[in-house]
């Protein structure tokens, strides 16, 4: 079994996924967190191949810490674990804030989602009049 993402903040939502169960059978899927407490069971049904999805929004209360993960199904059971964090925003700690990546808010213009600041560049307006046939200084040619 596995489950992503490794690290989880509370209200987010975590997914589960196994192999090897009975095909199109019944299974429960049981989470309990760092202080023993069931935060919630759920049933699901296999595929034809004995794969399973689950997925859970990580409730308020949960404890901090490890929340472990078992399906059972009939004999054959599962456990996986992860690492539930606190959360100020909804986003997990230690998240990208810095706005560097494709869609996230470049403020310098210089990647692939940004206005070209300088003009130089394929993505932007050319200002200088030298490139795009915008010359407006007749005797620059």
């Amino acid at each position: 079994m596995a489950a992503d993402p490794a690290v989880v903040g509370l209200g987010d939502e975590l997914t589960v996924t196994g192999t090897g169960f009975p095909p199109s059978s019944e299974v429960t899927v049981t989470y309990v967190d760092a202080n023993g407490v069931t935060v919630a069971t759920q049933l699901t049904i296999t595929s034809e191949t004995g794969e399973l999805t689950d997925a859970l929004v990580v409730p308020a209360g949960t404890a901090l810490g490890e929340l472990v993960v078992t399906a059972t199904a009939g004999a054959t059971s599962a456990t996986t674990s992860v690492e539930v964090v606190d959360t100020d925003d909804g986003d997990v700690e230690g998240g990208d804030t810095g706005g560097g990546g494709d869609d996230a808010g470049d403020t310098d213009g210089g990647a692939a989602d940004g206005a070209d600041a300088d003009s130089g560049g394929v993505d932007g307006a050319d200002v200088t009049g030298d490139a795009d046939g915008g010359d407006t200084d007749p005797d620059r040619g």
